[in-house]
C-alpha cells in the first residue's frame, strides 16, 4: 500500500509539472520572451549549428559578413539564458579568415570532452574547395596543439565538407564529398585528436565511396554503440544511408551490399536511431514546385519495419513541407524540422513532432507543429532538461539576415495525457493486466506502444479488437505509458 501511494504521489506531482507549460511552448525565460536575434557586424550572417557545453552555454555557428562581400566563419557564445557570453572570443564573438574567392563559412560544431570546441566547414575557390576543422579552447582561442596553430586542411582534389561527429574515444569523423572528375563521391575521414588521419581506418584514414553522382549531400552520421557508423546522403537526389564497419569497410550484412536506398528524391533528408537501434527518416520527394515528405522506418539489417504505416512508410501530411533535421526525444518520440516554400513570400519553417507509430503528436504546440514565417531553421538540439534550441536565420526580414535562435518548453519524459474519449483502461493501478476498451470501432488493427519514463519501449504490437488486454505482468512496478492513436494514456504498474 505504502507502494501505491507513493506512485500515486508521483502522478499528482508530474501531473502539476505538466500543467506547468505545454511542449512547443517558446521558453519566456530564453533571451526576449523565448528567441534571441543576433547580428554580428550589422550585414548579413547565416547561423548553420549549435552544440551545448556542459555549463548549458550554447555554441552558434555559420558566416559573418565582416564589410561588403567579405564573409568569414563565425562564432558566438551563449549564455544558459540566451545572452552572449562576452567572455568568449571578443564580446562573445570569434571570426576566422582564411582569404578565400567564396563565402567560407562553419556548417556544424561538436564539443570535446574538454570543453573544446571544434567547428567544421569548407573555404577554397570554385574550382577547388577544401574541408577545414578548427579548434578553440573554451575562451574561444585557436587550440595550436590541433594540426597546424588550431587547423586542419584536408585537400585530397575538390572536397566538400557535409557534417561531423565525436566518437566515444575523442576521433572525429567527417562526412562529405571528393569530386574527381566531376563525379561526387561520398568521402568518410577520421582524425585522431590532434588532428592527423587515423591510420587504422580505411586507406590512412580516409574512405572513399564510389556512387558515383552528379550531386551528392552528405547530411548525418551517427555511430552506433558497437562503433559502426550510419551516413545518410543524396546521391544524385536519391537519400540513401550507408552503413561501414569500424574500420570504414562497409557492413554488407546492412540492406543491399551496405547501402539503402529511400527511393525518394530528397538533397535535405535525414534520420535519427530510436533506443532499440530502429532508424527513423524524414525525408521528401520534391518535383514542380510541389513537394510531399514521408517517415520511413527501418530495422537494424536496413529493411522496412512494415508493422509501421503503409509497409513501414508514413506520408506527413503537412502540404508542401520538405523534411530536413530529425531529432528523436527520449521519450521515443520524434522532432521532423522542415521548410515549407512560397513563391512569394519566401516561406516558413516548420517544426513538428510525431509518434513512432506515424501518427502526428497533437499534444505538441497544441496541433503538433510551429511555423515560422522569414525563418531558416537549420538544426536542433535537446538540452539535458529536455527543452528545445531551434536555431537557423533570418530569412529576407527587414533586408538583412541574422542569426535567430528559439527554446520551447518540452517535457522530456512525456508525461502529459492526451486521454482518447473513446478509449478506458481499468483497472489503473493493476498488478499486471490492464484491460483496454474502445467504445468506437476502427479500421483493421490500430498499432501501440508502451514506454517506461526512460523513454524504453518494453511492448509493442496492434489491438485488433474493441475490447483487448494489456499484460503488463512481467514488468517492475512503476509509472509506464501506452501510446496509441496520436496519444498517450498513464499506467501505473504495481
Amino acid at each position: 500500500m505504502k507502494t501505491r501511494n507513493f506512485i500515486i504521489s508521483v502522478l499528482i506531482t508530474l501531473s502539476t509539472l505538466v500543467l506547468y507549460a505545454q511542449d512547443g511552448q517558446l521558453d519566456t525565460s530564453f533571451g526576449n520572451g523565448g528567441y534571441v536575434q543576433t547580428d554580428f557586424f550589422g550585414f548579413t550572417d547565416w547561423g548553420f549549428a549549435i552544440a551545448l557545453q556542459n555549463d548549458n552555454a550554447i555554441v552558434a555557428v555559420g558566416s559573418a559578413e565582416t564589410s561588403l562581400d567579405d564573409y568569414v566563419p563565425a562564432l558566438i557564445r551563449y549564455l544558459p539564458d540566451g545572452s552572449v557570453d562576452t567572455s568568449f572570443g571578443v564580446n562573445g564573438i570569434v571570426t576566422t579568415e582564411f582569404n578565400s574567392q567564396v563565402i567560407d563559412y562553419y556548417s556544424d560544431v561538436v564539443i570535446q570532452d574538454d570543453q573544446k570546441i571544434i567547428a567544421g566547414g569548407h573555404f577554397g575557390d570554385f574550382n577547388d574547395q577544401n574541408i577545414m576543422l578548427s579548434r578553440y579552447q573554451p575562451n574561444g582561442d585557436l587550440d595550436a596543439s590541433f594540426g597546424t596553430a588550431g587547423i586542419v586542411v584536408t585537400d585530397i582534389g575538390d572536397n566538400r565538407f557535409g557534417t561531423m561527429v565525436i566518437q566515444d574515444d575523442g576521433k572525429i569523423l567527417v562526412g562529405g564529398t571528393s569530386e574527381p572528375q566531376s563525379q561526387q563521391e561520398i568521402m568518410l575521414v577520421r582524425y585522431l585528436t590532434d588532428g592527423s588521419f587515423d591510420p587504422s581506418f580505411g586507406n590512412n584514414g580516409v574512405v572513399i565511396t564510389d556512387v558515383p553522382s552528379s550531386s551528392t549531400n552528405v547530411t548525418r552520421i551517427v555511430v552506433l554503440d558497437d562503433g559502426k557508423i550510419l551516413l545518410g546522403a543524396s546521391t544524385s537526389g536519391i537519400f540513401k544511408i550507408f552503413k561501414y564497419n569500424v574500420d570504414g569497410s562497409p557492413d554488407t550484412s546492412f540492406g543491399t551490399d551496405g547501402v539503402i536506398s529511400t527511393g525518394f528524391t530528397d538533397n535535405a533528408g535525414s534520420f535519427d536511431i530510436t533506443s532499440e537501434g530502429k532508424i527513423f527518416v524524414a525525408v521528401g520527394n520534391c518535383a514542380n514546385d510541389e513537394c510531399q515528405s514521408y517517415l520511413l522506418t527501418y530495422l537494424e539489417d536496413g529493411t522496412l519495419d512494415t508493422t509501421i504505416g503503409n509497409n513501414g512508410v508514413v506520408t506527413i501530411t503537412i502540404p508542401d513541407f520538405s523534411a530536413g533535421t530529425v531529432l528523436m526525444q527520449e521519450n521515443q518520440r520524434v522532432l521532423v524540422l522542415g521548410f515549407v516554400p512560397d513563391f512569394f513570400e519566401g516561406g516558413e519553417t516548420v517544426l513538428t513532432r510525431y509518434w513512432l507509430n506515424g501518427g502526428l503528436d497533437t499534444s505538441f504546440s497544441n496541433d503538433g507543429q510551429i511555423r515560422w514565417w522569414n525563418f531558416l531553421g537549420t538544426d536542433l538540439l535537446l538540452q539535458n532538461d529536455g527543452k528545445i534550441l531551434h536555431f537557423g536565420y533570418t530569412w529576407w526580414y527587414d533586408g538583412d539576415e541574422d542569426f535567430y535562435m528559439m527554446r520551447y518548453e518540452n517535457d522530456p519524459l512525456g508525461v502529459q495525457d492526451q486521454n482518447l474519449n473513446s478509449l478506458k483502461v481499468y483497472p489503473n493501478p493493476s498488478i499486471g493486466v490492464f484491460s483496454i476498451v474502445f467504445e468506437n470501432n476502427f479500421e483493421s488493427t490500430l498499432p501501440f506502444q508502451v514506454t517506461d519514463i526512460t523513454g524504453k519501449v518494453i511492448q509493442e504490437g496492434a489491438f485488433i479488437d474493441t475490447r483487448s488486454s494489456l499484460d503488463l505482468s512481467t514488468a517492475q512496478s512503476g509509472l509506464y505509458f501506452l501510446h496509441v492513436n496520436n496519444s498517450s494514456i498513464r499506467l501505473v504498474k504495481e
